[in-house]
């Protein structure tokens, strides 16, 4: 690779630095091509995106970044994921993912955060966006359903009142 290219790559990865929030690193020694591609395309709905990195390159434009401490991952094979907003739905499509293939994990950097690879596991057990959108929707329309029901409790309960009383009369009591 010329001279140029390569420092138009690095502007490139710089510019992913800079705009992105949170960072997955991992070793994809042995994951195929294939493999590679089906999990670039998963991500890829979900808005994250998956690019091997060049260690050398990498560790000059991350100066600067939110990403910055993670230099010390960028040793042998390293592909980087970036993840614009739903860090969760990433995360778990990377750790099932890894239940088939042999992804190994060396970090992640979550709003400056560093994390090491034993959280992988945490952080696919997190709630997704969606989900936590579903739940607080929820919970802001629990009181409306409860004063809705209060609200129709009387009129059902006279109402029934009204018809006992129809059948004592009926009845004769």
């Amino acid at each position: 690779m010329k001279r140029p290219e390569k420092i138009e790559r690095g502007k490139q990865l710089k510019e992913l630095f800079d705009s992105y929030r949170y960072f997955a690193f991992f070793d994809f020694t042995g994951i195929t091509v294939a493999q590679m591609n089906s999990l670039r395309s998963a991500l890829r709905k979900d808005g994250a995106l998956i690019k091997v990195v060049k260690n050398r390159v990498a560790k000059k434009v991350m100066d600067g970044t939110l990403a910055q401490q993670a230099k010390e991952w960028l040793q042998g094979p390293t592909a980087v994921v970036f993840i614009k907003d739903d860090v969760g739905k990433a995360i778990k499509e990377l750790h099932e993912f890894s239940q088939e293939a042999p992804l190994k994990f060396k970090g992640f950097i979550l709003e400056g955060k560093k994390l090491g690879p034993e959280k992988a596991e945490e952080l696919a057990s997190l709630p997704t966006r969606e989900e936590l959108m579903a739940k607080m929707a929820a919970s802001m329309a629990a009181p409306l359903v409860m004063f809705g029901r209060a609200m129709s409790m009387p009129l059902s309960m006279l109402a029934n009142a009204l018809a006992q009383l129809k059948e004592k009369k009926e009845k004769g009591e």
